[in-house]
């Protein structure tokens, strides 16, 4: 708005004008006896605000390619052009105007549409100057219109969102707005409705909304609890099949301090401060009921990277937590068996690298753990005993186990005579992992 003031007679509406054209449209229009003026430029007034100067004032005229005609017509003062005459809304509203315009009467009749509303429609102006609105937007959108449009009748502006069927078969969605065309002695003649599709929009947040649901239904079936803090470590958001386990349900803690939720855990709110501090770290949490929680924990940053909360996602471990402290009991209590039972056990892989022997073989071989442990077992085999090894060794590659008989010499040159009984190993997948075998020395035996 160029000049700011009282409500005027008449409005220009300008493209995007200089100072100098602004002074000549002003003095052009003061001429033919409308005054004082206000000049909107299109280029800086919202389309809401457009239609209510439209709706508010007597003389609406525009100036683009208009100049010369007002300025030709301006020194006959009593010769008013008939487009400033009367009752001009919308009239002289150029097509140029980006916004979808129309003006219906009382009896809900088209009396002026601009060229953007035409092509919307996709119909020519003949079409639908002098229908109704129930005709060209169809039964069910008008009864959906019905209630606002008795809004705007009744001298008040209203809007609402619509779905239209267009000729070429489309539907577009649409947000309608309303504004009753009000005269001085309060009766409504009509209203201005204008059109913005958000078609593209409806579309974009029904994408959204989609991506949300499956992203919803996917951390609802999976044990994780996925957690939002504001700055002041309050919960903004809680989801997650791994509440039940906390004994909360979805949603349930939104509003409250994790301060207070989780008062005494002392681990779990230092991991808090430690996000609000701004770091990104991963830590396992326990809680009062001893679930453990593998979580992720990193600030949530606006903009300009000022910390604005916390963002967390945790997983239950807590099965897979006490699987393996029982398969760590399991592996403990089978070592101390093997450690101390007297036969030697020795677990080679399917390079033949000793893996693994207890004390009872390291005393049988005579050699210590520390030279056995890495090495290939055939290293401490010659000769024809080698080949016995390695003929051993394949049929343990086929699955086969069996007992078989070696001589082995010792470091001090002393000869051993060994049993071993050797049974395969291999994964739940069927791939061959090397062998375990139990070795005795039978040399008294053989003397």
């Amino acid at each position: 708005l160029s000049r700011p003031g009282p409500p005027a007679d008449g409005v220009i509406l300008a493209e995007a004008p200089s100072l100098e054209q602004d002074h000549r449209l002003h003095a052009l229009a003061t001429a033919t006896g409308i005054k004082p003026v206000c000049i909107y430029r299109l280029d800086q007034i919202a389309a809401t605000r457009l239609l209510e100067v439209i709706a508010e004032h007597q003389h609406i005229f525009t100036v683009d390619g208009w100049v010369n005609q007002l300025s030709a017509e301006a020194h006959e003062v009593e010769e008013i052009p008939e487009f400033l005459n009367g009752p001009a809304h919308f009239r002289l509203v150029t097509n140029s105007i980006p916004f979808l315009l129309a003006y219906l009467d009382r009896d809900l009749v088209y009396r002026f549409i601009n060229e953007p509303f035409c092509r919307w429609f996709g119909l020519p102006r003949s079409a639908i100057i002098g229908r109704t609105m129930r005709e060209l937007i169809g039964s069910h959108a008008f009864e959906i219109a019905r209630p606002h449009i008795q809004i705007a009748l009744e001298g008040h502006k209203t809007s609402l969102v619509n779905r239209i069927h267009h000729v070429d078969g489309t539907i577009h969605t649409a947000r309608f707005t309303y504004i009753p065309d009000l005269q001085p002695d309060g009766r409504v003649r009509g209203f201005i409705s204008s059109i913005d599709d958000i078609t593209h929009q409806v579309q974009v947040e029904d994408q959204l909304r989609q991506s949300e649901y499956r992203l919803r239904t996917i951390i609802s079936n999976i044990p994780i609890v996925l957690f939002t803090l504001d700055q002041d470590g309050i919960f903004t958001l809680s989801e997650g099949k791994g509440l039940q386990n906390l004994g909360f349900e979805p949603g349930q803690v939104v509003g409250r301090s994790v301060f207070e939720v989780y008062r005494g855990n002392e681990k779990l709110l230092d991991c808090v401060r430690k996000a609000l501090a701004g770091e990104s770290f991963q830590e396992l949490v326990t809680d009062m009921q001893e679930h453990t929680f593998d979580t992720w924990y990193s600030p949530l940053r606006d903009s300009e990277g000022g910390i604005q909360g916390v963002l967390g996602i945790s997983a239950d471990i807590t099965e897979r937590m006490q699987t393996e402290m029982a398969l760590k009991n399991s592996e403990e209590r089978y070592r101390t068996l093997v450690e101390n039972q007297g036969e030697g056990v020795l677990i080679v892989d399917a390079d033949l690298r000793i893996e693994y022997l207890n004390l009872a073989a390291e005393g049988v071989l005579k050699r210590p753990t520390g030279e056995l442990i890495g090495s290939r077992l055939d290293e401490f085999f010659k000769g024809a005993e080698r080949a016995v090894l390695h003929n051993q060794f394949e049929a343990r590659k086929k699955g086969e186990r069996s007992s078989y008989e070696l001589s082995y010499i010792a470091p001090t040159g002393e000869e051993i005579h060994l049993l071993i009984t050797a049974t395969p190993r291999f994964d739940s997948s069927g791939v061959f992992l090397g062998s375990f075998a139990v070795i005795r020395d039978i040399t008294e035996r053989k003397l």
